[in-house]
């Protein structure tokens, strides 16, 4: 009798085979395709995917399909002027607009490599790889060095389709030297697809970039999204996430510190309700001295979600004088939801100040009492306490007009899960 897992091995390398072949990416291709038949698709004997079941890519044959590029859909309002688009992983170049002074895009199609090759090894797997494997295209920004670009862009992928479908989005962004950049990666769609995502982020060094990442799909939909953030010397780099669970949501990230001086500061929200699943994934390397990094994310669940969160923080050999924090704080808003963290801390090094701690609990009663006596009702009450919970990363955002959308958005999620309570 075959596993789950090893079923989706088999549509997963079945979908490689399939893939024609671009030129620029043979080498990156043929080296995934080579590692995915050494591994092993996820299943729950293997530690890093232990509380998150692939089963349902299994079931529905998400990798037996591809999701339609050139479908027509009904794009959002956009958070920021200008904006980059794609639909189900294909670069929309007409629905997308002109982008500020100093910055550049490359579709990678029409590249005469892959940015930053060595990175492919650092990339998680197993589906970062299934995405190098079958990679067709993508979209390279660069921002010029000795650039500040005064207006943020957003790149927007849009994935639907009403047949259960995959689709990979590739998306490098290189930040110059002594530069700035505020970009904002959101996710939107509706219908049973899989979005397979890769960032890889690279800053020069005095580099700064505010990186916004907003994960909104439908609840049928599928995520699993792999970010590898390698910023350079003397850089600052700015992290929020904001997501709400779908039937598989799987988000990787992962820091890759070789540059001293390096600062990285992450912030996240994730909130769970009716029968969605996230599971969160961070990692962040110090592997030289002098580095700072600090990472508080916030999980609700509520319903009958489930939350995972699972942040490392690894001092490599000789990464002396680093300091580094790492926080998961949970919320329970409901009984039949629940949280699986495990906040880890690897030194292999002296002379570092370093903390990791992880809080699951439940809204307050008096709280509650307090602001029902007030003239609130229940309802009301542990709305207004939930999104206390986490206005605190909404209050830290520097562009107000993410915080602005997000508010209305998780409102939704609120209402929904009293609907459906």
């Amino acid at each position: 009798m075959k596993l789950p897992h090893i079923e989706v091995k088999e549509q997963a390398l079945a979908l490689v085979q399939a893939s024609p072949d671009i030129n620029p990416f043979q080498d990156i291709r043929a080296a995934a395709q080579a590692k995915l038949k050494e591994l092993d698709f996820p299943h729950r004997r293997v530690e890093a995917w232990k509380y998150t079941n692939v089963v349902v890519l299994q079931q529905q044959g998400h990798l037996l399909r591809t999701a339609d590029g050139n479908a027509q859909v009904t794009l959002p309002e956009p958070i920021f002027k200008h904006r980059l688009v794609f639909v189900n992983g294909v670069f929309n170049e007409k629905a997308s607009s002109e982008l500020p002074a100093g910055v550049a895009i490359t579709q990678l199609k029409d590249a005469a490599s892959l940015p930053h090759p060595e990175l492919e090894q650092e990339l998680p797997a197993p589906f970062a790889l299934l995405n190098s494997a079958t990679l067709q295209d993508g979209l390279h920004i660069t921002v010029a060095d000795n650039t500040t670009v005064e207006a943020p862009i957003e790149v927007l992928f849009v994935s639907q389709d009403a047949q259960a479908s995959h689709c990979n989005t590739r998306l490098h962004v290189d930040i110059g030297e002594n530069s700035e950049l505020t970009l904002l990666e959101r996710y939107e769609g509706q219908g049973p697809v899989l979005t397979n995502a890769v960032t890889n982020i690279a800053g020069k060094d005095n580099s700064r970039l505010v990186h916004y990442r907003v994960q909104a799909e439908a609840q049928d939909s599928a995520h699993v999204g792999s970010v590898l953030v390698v910023p350079g010397a003397n850089s600052v780099f700015r992290s929020y996430q904001l997501m709400h669970g779908t039937a598989l949501r799987r988000n990787d990230v992962r820091t890759i510190i070789n540059h001293e001086d390096a600062e990285v500061n992450m912030k996240g929200v994730f909130v769970g309700n009716n029968n969605t699943h996230t599971d969160n994934q961070l990692a962040m390397e110090h592997r030289v001295p002098n580095s700072r990094s600090n990472m508080v994310y916030k999980g609700m669940a509520g319903d009958k979600s489930t939350l995972v969160f699972n942040g490392s923080i690894h001092i490599h050999p000789g990464a002396f004088q680093t300091v580094a924090d790492l926080t998961n704080n949970n919320l329970l808003l409901n009984r039949g939801a629940t949280v699986n963290t495990k906040p880890e801390l690897t030194i292999y090094n002296d002379d570092v100040i370093c903390s990791h701690g992880t809080t699951c609990g439940e809204l307050e009663d008096d709280a509650i009492f307090f602001l029902r006596s007030r003239g609130l009702t229940e309802e009301q009450a542990e709305k207004m306490l939930s999104l206390a919970f986490i206005n605190e990363v909404l209050l830290e955002m520097p562009n107000e007009e993410v915080a602005d959308w997000a508010r209305p958005w998780l409102n939704g999620i609120f209402a929904n899960q009293e609907d459906a309570s």
